[in-house]
């Protein structure tokens, strides 16, 4: 049945006759996974364990509309949870679009972590670039999905996108960009696609970041570019990051360099990340090799094996957030982690 006439039923049940007069979607997407963790980390706790408990692995329900208002102008919504999670706790927003683009209130990803997003080639397991890409291991996140976004982006103009936003991040909202009081911040970026190619550019500022947002503290902003090439199954990516996070003494730079061919229905690929911050004297490596296998345009399986080798005064951790049961092995300053990771997608 297509599914936007299901949701229209859905809708309507749920409306008891008012008539509708939008264009509605649900969708989503299952992804569960089996991971192994081996850490030098002391800890007790299993090695195996399923990545398909509470959040399993960012599965995700969400429902999206639109209402023509005519003069080609729509109101737009959309509402995206976690499996697991809070309602509306992902991409969750109203607002208007049209020729001239489209403006949004809500939680939603900064443009920042958008500009980079496409280039990961392991994003959601256990060796998500997150483990590296806007990481300066400290309260002050970059690469985020955070609430109280006003943001803009443009139409697609001969291939050139920019988007924009602004966020206000108060002390009733969960720990993003501080702990206390109020944090703003700016997040823009520049996205150009024209055949083969893929090229970003994008700055986030953090205004007040030090001490959890005390008023006159220091600023924290980071700039990050991306370039990714396709051509005959073949894809090379890089994304390069410089945090400089003066109130917490912390000045980071970021990459992830990958490669991926695809044969069949089968794809190869290979991830390499490093973390370095010269101030601390943090330095960690990560790399990743796997394979997906298609069974269709909407369901893959997949196996991976990935290695993350910590420096004495570094705490990089595996995507382990989602993997019931090894946390813990993901964590510790100095120690090293590997792991293998099978898992299936399912998107609808």
């Amino acid at each position: 049945m297509n599914k936007k006439i299901l949701s229209l039923a859905v809708a309507a049940a749920m409306t008891s006759g008012v008539a509708l007069a939008q264009d509605i979607t649900i969708y989503g997407q299952m992804h569960a996974s089996l991971d192994y963790v081996d850490s030098d980390a002391t800890v007790d706790g299993n090695d195996w364990a399923t990545g398909n408990h509470a959040g399993a692995r960012a599965s995700r329900l969400g429902v999206k509309g639109s209402e023509d208002l005519g003069n080609g102008l729509k109101a737009i919504f959309k509402i995206e949870s976690a499996v697991g999670g809070n309602v509306g706790s992902r991409n969750t927003y109203v607002g208007l679009s049209g020729d001239w683009g489209t403006m949004l209130m809500g939680r939603h990803d900064t443009p920042y972590k958008i500009s980079s997003g496409s280039l990961d080639l392991f994003g959601d397991t256990l060796a998500d670039a997150t483990i590296v890409i806007g990481e300066n291991l400290d309260a002050n996140r970059f690469d985020e999905r955070v609430p109280q976004t006003v943001a803009y982006i443009s139409p697609n103009m001969n291939g050139l996108t920019v988007a924009a936003a602004w966020v206000q991040h108060l002390v009733d909202e969960p720990v993003v960009f501080g702990n206390t009081l109020e944090t703003n911040a700016v997040s823009l970026a520049a996205m150009y696609s024209n055949g083969p190619l893929f090229a970003s550019l994008a700055y986030e500022d953090h205004e007040n970041a030090a001490n959890g947002g005390i008023v006159g503290a220091d600023n924290a902003d980071a700039w990050k570019l991306g370039l990714g090439y396709k051509a005959n199954g073949f894809s090379v990516g890089l994304i390069y990051e410089e945090i400089d996070d003066a109130a917490n003494a912390r000045d980071a730079e970021n990459m992830i360099v990958n490669a991926s061919y695809a044969m069949g229905n089968n794809v190869f690929k290979v991830q390499f990340g490093n973390h370095d911050d010269e101030a601390l004297a943090e330095d960690f490596d990560y790399w990743a090799i796997g394979m997906d296998h298609n069974l269709s345009k909407r369901t893959k399986v997949y196996a991976l094996y990935t290695d993350l080798d910590n420096e004495a005064n570094a705490g990089g951790n595996l995507w382990c957030a989602d993997s019931a049961g090894v946390n813990s092995q993901c964590r510790g300053n100095g120690n090293d982690h590997s792991g293998f990771s099978f898992g299936m997608v399912h998107k609808f």
